[in-house]
């Protein structure tokens, strides 16, 4: 017994560096607004990060989910260049997660947090799309609010109707539906592969 709880906390371990690795590999892949026709103000890029991070939760539940993500996070805030990065935005460590768009960063871990435990550690069963979705489109909409909470906080926000205008066209509409299509990838691929992903849970691990 105790051979093969140390054997499930190996591979549990090595699925949450795996997931950390892909996370990192992600932040390879972004693209500017601008592609499609969105002007690009807050110079911020469309990333795959905020997916792998919130799939990291539907997939591996809260805990390791949570791991994986806080893994990178920490990693990253010591220095390791680990963030993505833009033609205008190259700051590593804590000075990038403290900055601007940090908090879009830090809520990585709690997003994966928060989904995963709402979808708890996957199991070989018939899978309840309504409660994926749910899962997903809170993780997606814990990052948008405290990314943009720091953000706003940074930037000394005074609230009044032109400055809302402005939060949308900087920084909600040029992302906002590749982020809805991200959603949507995310529950189709938790919803297939958290049976699969379930080999690592032993029920009385």
């Amino acid at each position: 017994m105790k051979i093969a709880n140390k054997q499930n906390n190996t591979k549990k371990s090595l699925l949450v560096l795996s997931f950390t690795v892909l996370i990192y590999l992600s932040s390879f892949f972004h693209i500017s607004p601008e592609i499609f026709g969105f002007y690009n103000f807050a110079q911020y890029p469309i990333v795959l990060q905020n997916m792998f991070a919130v799939l990291a939760g539907v997939l591996l539940g809260g805990t390791q989910g949570a791991g994986a993500v806080g893994l990178y996070l920490v990693l990253g805030a010591l220095g390791l260049p680990l963030f993505s990065k833009s033609a205008l935005i190259q700051t590593q460590g804590f000075e990038r997660l403290s900055g601007e768009s940090g908090g879009f960063l830090v809520a990585y871990f709690i997003a994966s947090l928060v989904s995963g435990l709402i979808l708890k550690n996957p199991k070989n069963e018939k899978q309840d799309i309504k409660k994926i979705i749910k899962a997903t489109v809170l993780g997606y909409a814990i990052i948008w609010l405290l990314g943009l909470l720091q953000y706003l906080h940074i930037k000394g926000f005074q609230f009044s109707l032109s400055a809302i205008q402005t939060v949308y066209l900087v920084l909600i509409q040029p992302y906002i539906i590749f982020d809805i299509i991200k959603v949507i990838i995310t529950v189709f691929l938790a919803f297939f592969l958290r049976p699969k992903f379930s080999s690592f849970f032993p029920e009385n691990s």
